[in-house]
């Protein structure tokens, strides 16, 4: 059994929507769930990484890994659960989704992700 048929986390996608604001602003709220509960695997960025990305003007802190191209986007956040300890962490996705290495038989699929600075269901 390999690391890919028991992945730790479960992630939600939802997709930013603008809404007018209470005093004429926008802001960003989340829409309905593009899919739920998909197995995924959540690492911190390493130094080189979030290094490379801020050259680009990209703020990323973590990486999220997964079995299958999800489809994602920047105007995704990804709510992930960590099954293990119970605790729920909100990302806003910084790139697509790209395959990123071969992990015994399969291919993984990374997203860079920035942890979410706002709180509640407004984003």
């Amino acid at each position: 059994m390999s690391i890919l048929d028991a992945l730790p986390h479960r992630a939600t996608a939802y997709p930013r929507v603008r809404v007018p604001g209470q005093w004429g602003s926008g802001r960003d709220r989340r829409g309905d769930a593009v899919w739920t509960n998909k197995p995924c695997w959540q690492q911190t960025a390493g130094e080189a990484e979030v290094n490379r990305y801020a050259k680009r003007g990209i703020e990323v802190t973590d990486k999220i890994y997964f079995t299958e191209n999800v489809d994602l986007t920047e105007v995704h956040t990804l709510v992930v659960t960590n099954t293990l300890a119970g605790s729920t962490v909100d990302f806003d996705v910084k790139t697509r989704a790209v395959p990123d290495a071969s992990a015994g038989l399969g291919v993984v699929w990374r997203v860079m992700v920035s942890a979410a600075t706002d709180e509640g269901d407004d984003i």
